[in-house]
This record gives C-alpha cells, structure tokens and sequence, in this order.
C-alpha cells in the first residue's frame, strides 16, 4: 500500500486518486471516509474547494439524440441524427454538438445509470436523490424522502469562508426534492430568474436606506422569541430554523455574498442565456456558487 504522498497526481479533488484507493481498502479494516478526512484537517492538509455545477434537465433530450445515437439500430430505434467523431478515439456524439466534440477528452459519459420509474417525477427522484421511491407515483405529485445531492453538499461543506449558501438553485430547486431530515437549513438558496431586468438575488444585502443597526435589533428580538418557542415547541418540526436564519443574517450583512450575487456587470448573453435553458424547469443546480474570488 501506497504512503498517501503522491504529487505527481493530476487529480484536483478532495482526495488523490492513491489517497481514494487507499480509502476503500483502509474502509475493510475498519477505518471510513469521514476518519481519513478527519485525519487529513487534523495534519492541515487541506484541499481548494471545488464548485460544482449539475445542469438537470428535467424531460430533457434523450441519450438518441445525445450521446448514444445506435447508428446500427433498426430505423425505429436509431436516433435520426449522425454521429460524429470526437478527440476521444472510439467515443462518438451527435452531430449538432461539434464544440463538445473536440473537448471530449475533459468528460466522461456514463452509459451504466438507469432506473426503471414510469414517470418523470419519481425518475427524478432517483437521480437526484440516489434513492429510488419505494412505492411509484403515476400522478407526478410525490417528494423525495431523502436529501438530493445539493443538501448532501450543503450538510459535507458547510458554508464556507465566505458566508456563502452551500447549495445554490437557478431558477429554483427541483420540485419534487427536499432536504428532508437533513434540516431546512440544507435545503437550496433559489435565485430566481438572472435575465429579468434589474434581476437582484433575494434576501442578500440590506435595502438602500435601510438601517443595520435596526437589522441587528430585529434579529435579538427574534432570538428572543426563539428562546421562548424552544421551551414550548419540543417536537422537532422546526429543526433546522435557527441555522437557516443564522445564514440569512450573515449573507445580508456580508459584502462578499452581495458581490457574488451581483449580475448588474455581466453582460446582457450571459444573463439571458441562463434563463433560456431554464423555461419553467431548473436549469443549474450548483451545489457552490463559482464566481471570481470565491470558492
């Protein structure tokens, strides 16, 4: 077994691709992830933060008119579009995707994920959640019973140095996921709509001629009641609250979260482009907001 020392790696995550391999086999002898990261932030070893971008297309384009076009296939099961070759010897894409192709080298496609849901809402489920809904819902009506993939990020990461929301949604989250028994706090911060004139994120920032002082004042009185519904309300269906209002204050009072929610420098394409891919459905599910001089 390797020493864990490895530089040469051209693996930027959390962990070296040796490190990873390290862990699976340390995890036989009874030694898991959370102890070797734990290990890790005890020695100062620590990693740059990554930001991480799902774009999730709900009822998207299909793997025929994608990455899987079965250009062999009878005529009734073949994409109608022609493959075209990418800088990946032996990975072929569909036609209407020439940029993709001569980056295909930077991703990977995955053709092992299915599930076997007959409806949208329950196959979303599935893949945002990783779990699968134990019992299926014709009706497209049901939520997910455990955390999606962004409040999982949001409970591993934290908010960061930077006041910043872990798990950010434009223009909103996903419908049919929560952040269930994770707490409300770990649940999407919903941007809204970027390319709507004079577009601003909710709640980030103090209002023009508002006071903080006042803003401080509103939050002591709120600690207060807190302090009295806590002695009242014992059953757990508040859980989460109090760190969600934490963030809220600090992202209102903190110049860095107010610069990175700040689209009034960005042009007109960008703005409106990431509202066209959007239309009524999620578009970007990013669980950390990248932006220039942040995380």
């Amino acid at each position: 077994m390797g020493d864990g020392k490895d530089t040469t790696s051209d693996c930027t995550g959390p962990l070296g691709r040796r490190e990873f391999m390290q862990v699976g086999a340390l995890a036989l002898g009874g030694l898991t992830l959370p102890q070797v990261l734990a290990a890790r932030a005890a020695s100062g070893n620590h990693s740059k933060r990554t930001s991480v971008i799902m774009l999730y297309q709900h009822g998207g384009a299909s793997q025929l008119e994608t990455y899987d076009l079965k250009p062999d296939a009878p005529t009734a099961t073949r994409s109608q579009f022609d493959p075209i070759a990418t800088n990946v010897p032996g990975m072929d894409i569909c036609e209407h995707f020439p940029l993709q192709a001569k980056i295909a080298d930077k991703f990977s496609i995955v053709r092992s994920l299915h599930h076997e849901m007959s409806s949208h809402t329950d196959g979303g489920i599935t893949v945002l959640t990783g779990k699968a809904p134990l019992v299926a819902d014709p009706t497209s009506q049901s939520k997910s019973a455990h955390p999606d993939f962004g409040s999982v990020a949001s409970k591993s990461l934290g908010t960061g140095p930077n006041v910043m929301p872990p798990y950010v949604a434009i223009p909103q989250k996903p419908y049919m996921t929560q952040p269930t028994y994770l707490g409300l706090h770990h649940g999407a911060f919903e941007v809204g709509d970027p390319s709507v004139k004079g577009f601003r994120a909710p709640h980030v920032g103090i209002a023009a001629g508002k006071d903080g002082k006042r803003l401080g004042d509103r939050k002591t009185l709120i600690d207060q009641l807190d302090r009295i519904r806590r002695t009242e309300d014992l059953r757990g269906n508040l859980a989460g609250t109090d760190q969600f209002r934490e963030l809220a204050f600090e992202m209102l009072t903190s110049p860095e979260s107010a610069k990175a929610f700040n689209l009034s420098e960005e042009s007109d394409v960008l703005r409106t482009g990431t509202a066209a891919t959007s239309g009524a459905r999620p578009a970007c599910w990013p669980a950390a907001w990248p932006r220039p001089g942040l995380p």
